[in-house]
């Protein structure tokens, strides 16, 4: 198992406990996500079309690497 896919990073904003929280931890953990001020993830802002091509471009670096 990749090492980021097993860290559990502080998110402010969602619980361990919450079905979301594997999903947003590994994307935190991996870099293809960053937490916004005060360790949030909000899960449910609006992404940009910038931000996802981002997230898209960090992702595509992952797998490069693999």
């Amino acid at each position: 198992m990749r090492p980021y896919l097993q860290q559990h990073p502080q998110i402010s904003d969602v619980s361990q406990k919450h079905p979301l929280y594997s999903a947003a931890a590994s994307a935190v953990a991996a870099g293809v996500m960053p937490l916004l001020d005060g360790g949030k993830f909000e899960a449910s802002r609006a992404l940009s079309g910038a931000d996802a091509a981002q997230a898209v471009g960090r992702l595509r670096t992952l797998l490069a690497l693999e």
